[in-house]
């Protein structure tokens, strides 16, 4: 087991290694790994509130960010515990933070939160990690422009509004050319002319495609979640009932 834990982190070493330093890059997981509260010789690659004390493997994650200027998000924030321990034992008794999300140093300000989701229906005895991240990136205005004229295509299927299309067209572009009669022997304007003739009519005639909401969860999926949650609470108050037994029998078995 120890054998294959250090092939697991001589593995992460290795592809951190292969990614580009200005990249953003997230290492998100069951790392299995506590990496502790204390901090003391190791600010630069986390803050002060882990969870708990640092095991070996904490160890060996730590001295991997160190190498590769990554940032431990889960000890950054100051949260409760509840919402920082991400496993929980069969019995529930044990909880510890062994899930952790990486981000490199240079990204380490668009990291904007690290908390746990306890009730999250996810069929594990791992919480759900949620991370906000807020990048701030150059825009290319070449591709803005581009995607700001999506034409609503479908309706060249109607013959009339193909036709009207190409008559549009024709317009634009002799009214264009004659304004600017230099045109005619010059490739560029030429070009110009005809890209704002055809722009021109495809926003009279077509419009704007409008952009539809997709759902991002089926109905299925919409099912089995309320399926495992009613699992969930069954399973719940099954183990409320059989303490309540167990605290009767206790008192019963003290006021004989």
């Amino acid at each position: 087991m120890m054998l294959r834990r250090r092939q697991i982190y001589q593995q992460l070493k290795k592809t951190l290694d292969n990614v580009p330093s200005h990249n953003d890059l997230l290492v998100i997981g069951d790392l299995n790994t506590k990496v502790g509260r204390p901090n003391e010789g190791r600010e630069k690659i986390m803050g002060k509130n882990g969870c708990g004390e640092m095991n070996e493997n904490g160890e060996r994650l730590a001295d991997i960010c160190g190498l590769n200027d990554l940032v431990i998000g889960g000890t950054i924030f100051e949260h409760k515990e509840i919402h920082k321990l991400t496993w929980i034992s069969p019995d529930g008794n044990v909880k510890k933070q062994i899930d952790h999300v990486l981000i490199n140093g240079r990204w380490k300000h668009s990291l904007h939160s690290v908390t746990v989701k306890r009730g999250a229906d996810v069929g594990s005895n791992h919480h759900l990690l949620l991370v906000t991240i807020k990048l701030q990136l150059r825009r290319n205005p070449i591709k803005m422009e581009e995607k700001g004229r999506r034409y609503n295509t479908a309706r060249l299927r109607n013959p009339d509004v193909s036709k009207n299309l190409s008559i549009a067209v024709k317009n634009k572009y002799e009214a264009l050319s004659n304004i600017d009669e230099e045109a005619e022997g010059d490739a560029e304007s030429a070009w110009r002319i005809a890209k704002e003739s055809y722009l021109h009519a495809c926003e009279c005639v077509l419009g704007k495609k409008r952009k539809r909401d997709k759902n991002w969860i089926s109905a299925e999926a919409w099912s089995l979640i309320n399926k495992c949650r009613e699992i969930k609470e069954k399973k719940g108050a099954a183990r409320s009932q059989i303490l309540v037994e167990k605290l009767s029998v206790e008192y019963s078995l003290t006021n004989r």
